[in-house]
């Protein structure tokens, strides 16, 4: 069933865009609520040069409207 869902997705223009709008609406820009500006810089570069927060928000809204579900998970890289 995944297979056919990524198919449409792919192959249909119309589910494609649909899809993309429906990931990107609900995104906004994070709000950081700070008088220190320096501060505010620092967060607001670690969510959005380092994490890239806001594509990965747009990533987990098309798999979400692609498949029907999302899964996410924390992955810690290990030291050797």
């Amino acid at each position: 069933m995944l297979r056919w869902c990524r198919y449409y997705f792919l192959s249909n223009p119309l589910i494609n865009a649909v899809c993309y709008k429906m990931a990107e609406y609900p995104v906004t820009d994070l709000v950081f609520d700070t008088d220190n500006e320096e501060l505010k810089a620092k967060w607001r570069g670690f969510f959005n040069d380092t994490l890239k927060f806001k594509k990965f928000e747009v990533e987990v809204g098309l798999d979400y409207n692609c498949y029907g579900n999302c899964f996410i998970s924390i992955f810690y890289p290990f030291l050797k």
